[in-house]
């Protein structure tokens, strides 16, 4: 299972080819940084608010980024079982 972010996916006849800006084994993630980073996300989120758009977005993305990162863990954790 590898979490991947950023690219694009080009699927052939006979294969797939990635092109990522990021791609990390989920084995490799480290989880209490991801929870970290997916706290201070969300606490700078709350003092945001909508007041800044752009700093909202970029936030919101960053949050994001830690959720999948967070779903791509869970799902290796099921397949490894």
């Amino acid at each position: 299972m590898v979490f991947i972010a950023g690219g694009f996916l080009e699927v052939l006849r006979n294969k797939i080819v990635v092109l990522a800006d990021t791609a990390e084994r989920a084995e490799n993630i480290n989880e209490a940084k991801v929870e970290e980073a997916r706290a201070r996300a969300e606490k700078d989120m709350k003092e945001v608010r909508h007041e800044d758009a752009q700093e909202f977005a970029r936030i919101a993305a960053s949050l994001e980024h830690e959720l999948a990162k967070t779903r791509a863990i869970s799902r290796w954790r099921h397949l490894k079982k």
